[in-house]
């Protein structure tokens, strides 16, 4: 059954290269997080809290408010969240990237509260990314991905995961001009802008051998995106709420199947079968309370087809 898979939960959290993992069932301390991924969105942001950390863990992250942001811009703090189950349902990436903003609670308990972003939400260090002119988009991207590989010290790669493969096959010649300095946020925009009518760019997270990726997706929602997600009772499907005509909520154990991209899901429900059909995901949220109630995950839908 669904609920014996995703038994017993699980977290590993790393501030910067300090390791908070729950071993053998007891947690090293109480955590929440809220993460959302929605499409248009660069990449994935949201809140963090943890209960339990030293003053000096937290003085380290509360410094950022105080600092001017071209400051707290170089004190940036990395954070990576995986959570889930000790079941072989395991864990889910729930965020990579670092905080950006923090604040405290009042004692006894004092929760560290963080704003966290996979990319730099205040903008990032700035770039000169030279005006392309006449050039392909494959050109661009690449030349956007040597510029900012030196820039902000990792590396850059990009890939097209359109379905008529848009940019790869593309050879007209464009002109963007990105201005006198940028920053990755700042690109990204303008990339999206300049193939509004056919394609989007996102960050995706980090790859397993570190390389952070300019992704590019199709913006017609009927266009496939990777995969189709089934979600039922074996996947952990929990409740399908707000389903009308063409949308719907639901809501399941945590599930990082699609962590990177947004896809279409096909819902198979035995309690709601008026709902069953594929969806297209707007918008993807991890909630999570380790001591409390919340530990899932729930996909926004629309453009439901019915089977």
């Amino acid at each position: 059954m669904a609920n014996a898979l995703y038994f017993g939960r699980k977290y590993r959290l790393t501030i910067g290269d300090k390791p908070f993992e729950v071993e053998d069932g007891k947690p090293a301390m109480d955590i929440k997080f809220d993460v959302t991924y929605a499409r248009g969105q660069t990449a994935r942001e949201g809140t963090l809290s943890i209960l339990g950390l030293g003053h000096k863990t937290i003085h380290r992250f509360v410094s950022l408010a105080a600092m001017p942001r071209g400051e707290a811009l170089s004190q940036l703090v990395p954070v990576k969240l995986d959570a889930g189950y000790f079941s072989p349902a395991g864990m889910v990436e729930i965020f990579n990237g670092f905080a950006w903003y923090a604040s405290v609670t009042s004692p006894p308990q004092m929760w560290l509260n963080l704003k966290v972003s996979e990319y730099n939400p205040l903008g990032g260090r700035e770039a000169i990314v030279p005006p392309a002119t006449n050039s392909t988009m494959r050109q661009i991207l690449q030349t956007i991905c040597d510029v900012f590989s030196d820039t902000e010290g990792v590396e850059f790669d990009w890939e097209d995961n359109t379905e008529d493969q848009v940019i790869s096959s593309d050879n007209e010649p464009k002109s963007i001009d990105f201005g006198d300095k940028a920053t990755l946020s700042s690109v990204i925009a303008k990339l999206t802008s300049s193939l509004s009518d056919k394609v989007q760019f996102i960050l995706r997270s980090y790859k397993s051998d570190k390389t952070r990726i300019i992704e590019c997706l199709d913006k017609a929602e009927r266009k496939v995106q990777h995969d189709i997600v089934k979600v039922n009772k074996d996947s952990g499907l929990l409740s399908v709420t707000g389903v009308d005509a063409v949308s719907g909520c639901i809501t399941t154990f945590l599930d990082g199947r699609i962590s990177d991209q947004l896809c279409h899901l096909d819902l198979e429900s035995e309690l709601n079968q008026q709902a069953n059909g594929k969806y297209y995901i707007v918008k993807k949220q991890h909630v999570g309370h380790f001591m409390g109630q919340e530990w899932y995950t729930r996909y926004f839908c629309s453009a439901r087809e019915d089977d």
